[in-house]
């Protein structure tokens, strides 16, 4: 059963660039890991709850990246278990680059809010931990104080690849729902060349 919720509003730019409003709803649920503990392991769920900027079409998504790019997560780099908000790092290969100074094969590091330990998965409803082995297109802004990237307002900046064709978050977890720059099944090609086009990087 959840616990009484407690919500604490707090500034966290090294995080997500956004001010994240901590949504303590503790339940014990099934595990939903990143393939971290053995299936079956009962843990800790606390649900994190963000706010970001509206980011209401590609151009301007576009236009407020540092760079785009497609990729592989190769998994976890380092975690902060910071209370008001934790932090997960992952290194990132760059697989294409449609935008920006990064080439093809870098290593960068992907920040964002959340971690999954051994007895708990803290995370953004609309916007889960990044899974090892899983493909995106990346709209990143890049902080130089802290050498990460994130994902442009959070959901709306990161779209899963699964078997060549793309998808927005609102089609993986119900919670992005209010996602207004969407994809559906989209083939991957088409899709960067639909950012080119829209963007003018073309």
């Amino acid at each position: 059963m959840a616990q009484q919720a407690t919500i604490i509003t707090i500034g966290a730019a090294i995080a997500v660039a956004a001010t994240i409003g901590i949504l303590a709803l503790s339940s014990t649920a099934p595990a939903i890991t990143n393939g971290n503990v053995p299936p079956g392991t009962e843990k800790e769920r606390i649900v994190l709850s963000g706010s970001y900027p509206d980011y209401q079409n590609v151009t301007w998504l576009v236009g407020n990246s540092s760079s785009i790019v497609t990729g592989e997560t190769l998994g976890v780099k380092s975690e902060v278990d910071d209370a008001l908000v934790p932090i997960t790092d992952y290194d990132f290969q760059v697989n294409n680059v449609i935008k920006g100074n990064l080439k093809s094969g870098d290593v960068i590091t992907i920040r964002q809010t959340g971690i999954e330990t051994k007895t708990k998965i803290a995370e953004l409803a609309d916007d889960p931990l990044l899974k090892k082995g899983e493909q995106v297109v990346g709209f990143l802004r890049y902080s130089e104080d802290h050498d990460v990237y994130i994902f442009l307002g959070g959901p709306q900046g990161r779209f899963v690849i699964q078997n060549g064709a793309v998808n927005s978050l609102d089609k993986i977890v119900p919670e992005a729902e209010w996602l207004t720059i969407r994809a559906d099944n989209q083939d991957l090609n088409q899709f960067v060349e639909s950012i080119k086009t829209q963007a003018g990087l073309k």
